[in-house]
């Protein structure tokens, strides 16, 4: 597992959910790409779902949030090699002092003697906490943890559904672990200096069918990583709406993977780190202080491409 083009299968999905809690002193995990990107100005919420890290496959976290509080199960093994699971919850707080955007510190609570599966149910006593646990969000798609302390482990998202994308050329396999985009997504944007009209009209929402990423051979973009976008106005109409490009960059004396939303629908440019591209969420900001967040949506609303119908947008474009 890591940035090939495999994804795991759900028979697999069970081996990926747990992570190496003792202290950590060889394997620190992947890196956050693009580290010396601008970091953004409005935090969006990090991934929900499963997080581990690739190189110390075999024990992870899973991430829940509702209203800025996070839930966190912990699936690893203790020191004798048995399995354990643990939990804990916090409220996300602002981590921009850290270069970060949140951080949740809690204890990690332990369980024991409750009900086992087709038993008669039994209310689990908690034990002894296992020590404080500190989760640092970097981005929406990277994370750092320690417990107790020790030396710090970077972890990110497990996307079992989808495979990775190609990487632009010159990316390394571990700085570039974006997933593949293609299907229909919804796109919001924030428009930070609409004028005038009250904030709840700054917002323009549309959805765009975003096609199987590609390496360019050609031009300025060449060996860049392009996603074309389409937006369906009404049948039979199609509009190319822009193209999501990933290529390396040199930043501050260094190449490193950097990505822009080139909406040429409306006329604006979205920079996006590739840690804030996930699975079913994209995140960009651009100069002017606009923000962009795109949702994938459910395939059984929007199957293809080749039925646009079933996504037709109203509005904003008549």
């Amino acid at each position: 597992m890591g940035a090939n083009n495999t994804f795991l299968s759900r028979s697999n999905l069970v081996v990926f959910l747990l992570l190496f809690l003792p202290q950590l002193n060889a394997q620190m995990g992947p890196p956050a790409p693009c580290p010396d990107c601008e970091q953004a100005v409005t935090h969006p919420l990090p991934y929900e779902g499963s997080w581990y890290s690739p190189e110390q496959s075999g024990s992870g976290f899973l991430f829940d949030i509702q209203n800025n509080i996070l839930l966190g199960y912990y699936f690893g093994y203790d020191e004798d090699g048995d399995t354990v699971w643990s939990l804990f919850s916090g409220e996300l707080e602002d981590a921009t002092g850290e270069g970060a955007m949140w951080k949740v510190q809690a204890q990690l609570q332990k369980f024991k003697d409750g009900a086992c599966l087709n038993c008669d149910y039994t209310e689990p006593v908690q034990e002894a906490s296992l020590g404080e646990i500190v989760v640092t969000f970097n981005r929406l798609t990277h994370a750092t943890f320690s417990v107790n302390g020790g030396n710090a482990q970077n972890i990110v998202p497990i996307y079992f559904g989808y495979s990775f994308a190609e990487r632009p050329v010159g990316a390394s396999i571990d700085s570039f672990l974006v997933p593949e985009l293609e299907g229909w997504w919804t796109v919001f944007i924030d428009e930070n200096d609409m004028q005038p009209g009250p904030d709840a009209y700054s917002y323009t929402n549309f959805m765009v069918y975003i096609s199987k990423g590609s390496l360019s051979n050609s031009g300025t973009q060449s060996g860049a990583l392009t996603f074309f976008t389409n937006y369906y106005p009404w049948p039979p109409e199609v509009l190319g709406a822009g193209d999501i490009v990933c290529q390396m960059q040199m930043i501050n004396d260094r190449n490193q993977p950097k990505c822009q939303y080139q909406l040429s629908l409306l006329s604006m440019v979205f920079d996006i780190n590739p840690a804030n591209i996930s699975s079913n969420r994209i995140y960009g900001e651009n100069s002017n202080g606009d923000t962009i967040e795109m949702i994938r949506t459910s395939a059984d609303y929007c199957p293809s491409a080749n039925y646009p119908e079933n996504c037709v947008n109203t509005g904003i474009f008549e």
